[in-house]
């Protein structure tokens, strides 16, 4: 076991049940559904962080269908120019193999993930969205900004992740961070004003900047099903399966801001809760130990949308895991440098 222990925020949230910590982040399990959720949202920020960097709509949805392009080739587009030993895209010329081709074959057509029904959100998005109508002014060397800082004096613990944007916006910085719920309701900035993601980002963003980050805007963007009938629209008088695009959502949302004294409180509990989650590494560092640990996440109602929910309920059988779950391991550091097929980060 190495002695440097890398964790993310997804990481750290998880300790509150130790099943959860260990299945997903140590063993590397997930559901099929908790999958195409990752998978959708991590297409969608790929597609976004294209537009903000300056790329044109037919961009940003090839970035969405098909993956991000590398830039380990002399004219960045051509295919026998890349790097076959390039530890970001092996040779492939994209960092990820995009949504559609996945999603076509993982994904039920009818579902809300469904790749026509999130590239058509996407597609919209990008109509509606050029990058004049931002409050804020966006430098494209400041989007997907990877990081791993070290959370203690002795650099022991390291924290990953990637920054989705940093803007200014009335002369100072802000953390952009883009999501793709699958609802945005009235409630659901109230997450974001003390949980611990934002809080990470901006003191992660400080680090990178030595410069104030005063707080974060988060632009959600809605997965939700469009409606696709041949019933007539009340609104714009046109078949839903005409007008479904127009029914897409989204909200910028914030600013969300932090106190000096927040972020000090902040590193202290990620300190604290990267030691709870290290020490569950070295009591059960094999997944045939699962039974030994506890199940926390009952006391909290983390039970309800998590991801070894069914799983849980079969008593934890050790025989079901090939057909319950799937193996993805979670590689935060690797994520944090955009190395291939490396995945951690939740939408």
């Amino acid at each position: 076991m190495s002695d440097i222990l890398y964790v993310d925020n997804s990481t750290l949230s998880a300790t509150s049940c130790s099943t959860e910590a260990l299945m997903r982040y140590g063993h590397g399990y997930t559901s099929a559904d908790e999958r195409a959720y990752l998978k959708a949202g991590t297409s969608g920020h790929a597609a976004v962080a294209c537009w903000f960097r300056g790329g044109t709509k037919d961009e940003a949805l090839d970035v969405f269908a098909n993956g991000s392009w590398c830039n380990c080739s002399d004219d960045g587009v051509t295919p026998e120019h890349f790097n076959p030993e390039c530890p970001k895209c092996a040779g492939t010329g994209r960092h990820n193999d995009g949504y559609q081709a996945w999603a076509d074959d993982n994904v039920l057509p009818d579902n809300r993930l469904s790749f026509l029904n999130t590239s058509r959100i996407v597609d919209y998005w990008l109509d509606k969205h050029p990058l004049a109508v931002f409050p804020f002014k966006i430098d494209p060397s400041l989007v997907e900004i990877g990081f791993a800082f070290p959370l203690t004096d002795e650099g022991d613990i390291v924290f990953c992740g990637r920054i989705d944007g940093l803007v200014t916006m009335n002369g100072v910085y802000y953390v952009l961070e883009n999501k793709f719920p699958g609802a945005i309701k009235p409630d659901y900035v109230r997450q974001f004003q003390v949980g611990s993601q934002l809080s990470g980002y901006q003191w992660a963003a400080a680090q990178h900047t030595n410069l104030p980050v005063v707080g974060s805007l988060i632009n959600a963007v809605e997965f939700s099903k469009l409606p696709s009938s041949d019933r007539n629209c009340k609104m714009h008088a046109v078949p839903y399966i005409e007008c479904g695009h127009l029914h897409a959502k989204w909200e910028l949302l914030g600013p969300v801001d932090r106190t000096p004294e927040a972020l000090v409180e902040w590193r202290k509990t990620a300190i604290n809760l990267a030691r709870r989650y290290q020490d569950l590494l070295r009591r059960f560092p094999h997944v045939e130990q699962i039974h030994k640990a506890r199940m926390q996440g009952m006391f909290f109602n983390r039970c309800q949308f998590c991801a070894f929910f069914d799983w849980c309920k079969t008593g934890r059988r050790q025989d079901l895991i090939p057909s319950l779950l799937v193996h993805q391991p979670w590689f935060p550091f690797n994520y944090s440098k955009g190395l291939v097929e490396a995945t951690a980060h939740k939408p």
